[in-house]
Formats: C-alpha cells, structure tokens, sequence
C-alpha cells in the first residue's frame, strides 16, 4: 500500500485506528493491530504549507502580532 489515505487501518484486517490511538510522530513506526495482532509499518506525511516570520520586539520580547508596548521597537531604527 503505497498511496495516502487519511485514516490509519491495518493492511491485513482492515481494522480502523481511532485518531487517539493513530501514530501521528513523524518518521517510520511499527504498530500492532489490536483486533488481529499482525504488525504493520506506518509513517507519517506532512506538507509544507509555509513559514509565518515576524519580527519581535525588543521591548517586551514578544512577537509583533502579540506586542502590547506603547511604542513597540522591533530592532527598526526611528526615522
């Protein structure tokens, strides 16, 4: 089974894995399926979606989007 599916099942039974029980680490981990016993490799895929940057202040030491200073200095100097 080569494609990805969006819910984890064991190959030999077919058995659904709750969310809670899924393994969700990234890497390649063994399972054993409660309802047959048989063993199975998963590993998991995510995408990149992106970064999110901000700057953060030298104020308070908080993000910008966070900062609650009066006059927050992000490391810009004053023109």
């Amino acid at each position: 089974m080569n494609e990805l599916v969006k819910t984890q099942e064991c190959p030999f039974c077919g058995n659904e894995v709750d969310d809670y029980q899924a393994e969700w680490e990234d890497g390649t981990h063994e399972v054993k399926c409660d309802s047959c016993g048989k063993e199975y490799s998963v590993e998991t895929e995510y995408e990149f979606l992106g970064w999110r940057i901000e700057k953060i202040c030298t104020g308070c030491g908080s993000v910008e989007s966070e900062c609650f200073c009066d006059e927050p200095d992000t490391g810009e100097e004053a023109q």
